[in-house]
């Protein structure tokens, strides 16, 4: 089951990256409390995702910024992960 929801996310992700419409809003909404719970698996996806240069943010004044705040919020739970292990 969890491999599935984490699946369903990274999906979500990947295709609200580069929508101009209410999607990314949505989804970062989404997604940003879940971080903790996510697996380590799942998180290096999505920072993968986010850093790859044919990423698209969409509107660099509207989604943009919350790409980059979603992406800095799984870079530093990555780090407080690998700073436990």
């Amino acid at each position: 089951m969890r491999n599935d929801f984490e699946t369903i996310l990274i999906c979500a992700e990947r295709y609200a990256c580069g929508r101009m419409t209410y999607m990314p809003d949505l989804v970062i909404r989404y997604i940003r409390p879940l971080l903790p719970k996510l697996s380590v698996k799942c998180l290096t996806v999505m920072r993968n995702d986010l850093e790859h240069p044919m990423c698209g943010y969409g509107d660099d004044s509207i989604d943009r910024p919350g790409w980059i705040n979603l992406l800095t919020d799984i870079r530093h739970e990555l780090a407080r992960r690998a700073d436990h292990d």
